[in-house]
């Protein structure tokens, strides 16, 4: 709970940093980037969250990651702020609760479907449409799977 209360707050900082749509859009892609790079190469992540690495180390390191990965200023500076306050294992949270605030700034849902097995092209089309009248607001749909439901759909909005 307290984590994810955290990574709200850090999410809101940044979206409030980047100011204008595109900053944000961009600060998306590059939290998006580094988490998945992260999580695609465990060695990367234990480095940069390992305490007996030393402090110049691993900002050196998230410095050459952000220009290989081509950050933009605000957002390598916030994760460089992540790093030092020991938040940086929330970064997928934090891009979560990011994504989630530049939708809502652009008036756009978002909602996950979680079924028993995958929705078709047609029913994800119908599903998001009948979600959109309700909630009187553009939806941004993501579907997933759950094999330990027995049938029917979850949805999860905002």
């Amino acid at each position: 709970m307290r984590d994810q209360v955290a990574a709200r707050r850090y999410a809101r900082a940044l979206f409030e940093a980047c100011g204008d749509v595109m900053k944000r859009k961009s600060a998306l892609g590059d939290l998006t980037a580094l988490a998945e790079l992260m999580e695609a190469i465990p060695s990367l992540a234990a480095t940069l969250l390992s305490p007996i690495v030393p402090g110049e180390t691993r900002v050196e390191l998230l410095a050459n990651l952000g220009s290989q990965l081509t950050l933009q200023a605000t957002t390598q500076r916030f994760l460089e702020v992540l790093l030092e306050a020991k938040r940086l294992q929330s970064l997928p949270e934090i891009a979560a609760e990011f994504s989630a605030l530049a939708s809502a700034a652009e008036g756009r849902q978002q909602v996950d479907v979680v079924s028993a097995s995958a929705l078709s092209m047609p029913q994800t089309a119908k599903l998001k449409a009948l979600i959109e009248k309700k909630l009187g607001a553009r939806v941004e749909l993501k579907t997933y799977t759950d094999a330990s439901l027995m049938a029917g759909v979850t949805l999860r909005i905002g």
